[in-house]
Formats: structure tokens, C-alpha cells, sequence
């Protein structure tokens, strides 16, 4: 925050940043500082130096009133969505796209569920642990979707390959209005693996019902990703 305070001119024309930290104050510097940032990337919210209880926080950001109308990109990494990112989510009314990296999703019947299905129309899930708490929980988030990319960790397991076709069945089956579905495979060391992405997802593509998928999308290769595109969406 010292930084975006005294040297406000160089911020101005930023699109782009990421926070390792982030609380209320940076907010209001982003709102003075940064009127042409569109996309923001956070590891970890901090609200004060001392741990404040979380209806002490969340009763001090209901009554502030900021509003960051270009943003439509957010990087979320770890921590809860509903509980401290809430807030910041609030402050977004043109949020869009949301990139979620172990983040605990919200509650299924809370007032933020319905909002995030309303906004966001793109969705990154990042690593297995959020991709298996979505898969796991009824299919009312995010219904509006129309991307998802999913990203897999590699793991030194057989079995681990009928989770992610099963899971890449149930997301091409639930979301009505996808046009695109993404699948790839976060870096590994292939020293380690004796393996390469395009080997990884050819373990996943056999295992799919190909005869049902090809009814609605077009499967293809593109570089290290499995795509499938929604044949009726793009006609």
C-alpha cells in the first residue's frame, strides 16, 4: 500500500496485478490509484495485522461502498470464497471470469451462490482438491457458465484417470449453455512421470463415452489441452 501511495502516477495505467497480500485498504488505494485495472490475481487476504473475528470484518465492509466497475477478471489462490473474499466479490458488479486455485467454494443455499451463478460466465478450477469439493456438491454452481477449463494434477495413480473422465462426463452433461470445455494437466517433471500432457490426456479421452459426447461437442487436440466446443452453441 506504501508503494501505490507514493508513486500514484506510475499506476494509473495498469490493466494487471497481483497481491501476495490483500485487505480493505488496498481496495480503496485500487479505486483512486488504478481506474483502468481490469484484472486482479490474490494469494492471501489479510484484513488486519491481529486476526479479527470474521463478523467484525464483515460488518465493516458492509458499510463501505466501493465500486470497481472495469474489473471482470479475478485470480483467487486458497481461503475461502464466501467468507473473506466476499466482500471483495461485492465491490465487482462487472465481474466475469474466475480463476480458482484451492479455494473453498460457498455454500450451496447462500445469497453469494446465486450471485457468482448471475456474473460469471468463465471458470478456471485449478488443481484436484477444488475440481473433486465441486464435483462432490449438487451442480448449482455456477449455471450460467459458458468456458470451464479444468486443470488436473498428475498423480502417481491408475485409478485417479476414471475420477477425472467421470468428472469431465458430469460437467459437459450438467452445464447447459457450454459452448467450450478445457481439460489440461498443471507442469509436472517429466523425469520424474515418464510421462508428457498429450500422454496424460489420451489416458483420460479413452476412458469417455465418446458416442454421447459427440451428440452435443467436437472434441480436439490443441497443444497440451482437450477441448470440447459445443457444436449447437457455435452454429
Amino acid at each position: 500500500s506504501t508503494i501505490l501511495m507514493n508513486n500514484p502516477d506510475i499506476w494509473f495505467n495498469v490493466k494487471y496485478i497481483k497481491f501476495k497480500k490483500f485487505n480493505l485498504n488496498l481496495l480503496k488505494l485500487i479505486k483512486i490509484h488504478m481506474p483502468k485495472l481490469l484484472v486482479i490475481s490474490i494469494d492471501y487476504f489479510n484484513d488486519s495485522e491481529n486476526t479479527e473475528d470474521l463478523n467484525i470484518i464483515q460488518n465493516k465492509t458492509n458499510n463501505i461502498d466501493i465500486i470497481l466497475d472495469r474489473i471482470t477478471t479475478v485470480h483467487l489462490t486458497c481461503g475461502s470464497l464466501e467468507n473473506e473474499k466476499q466482500w471483495l466479490m461485492n465491490s465487482l458488479p462487472n465481474l466475469k471470469h474466475l480463476i480458482l486455485t484451492n479455494t473453498e467454494l460457498p455454500l450451496l443455499k447462500s445469497e453469494f451462490t446465486f450471485k457468482l451463478n448471475e456474473k460469471i460466465e468463465r471458470l478456471v478450477i485449478d488443481g484436484n482438491l477444488i475440481v473433486e469439493q465441486f464435483g462432490k456438491r449438487s451442480y448449482i454452481y455456477f449455471s450460467n457458465l459458458q468456458d470451464l477449463q479444468l486443470k488436473f494434477d498428475w498423480r502417481f495413480s491408475s485409478n485417479i484417470y476414471d475420477w477425472y473422465a467421470d468428472t469431465v462426463m458430469k460437467f459437459l452433461k450438467y452445464f447447459k449453455n457450454l459452448k467450450t470445455l478445457s481439460i489440461s494437466f498443471n507442469p509436472f517433471i517429466f523425469e520424474l512421470t515418464r510421462s508428457a500432457p498429450e500422454l496424460e490426456l489420451k489416458k483420460i479421452l479413452v476412458r469417455l463415452d465418446k458416442n454421447e459426447i459427440e451428440k452435443t461437442y467436437e472434441m480436439k487436440y490443441l497443444r497440451e489441452y482437450l477441448i470440447f466446443s459445443n457444436r449447437r452453441l457455435f452454429v
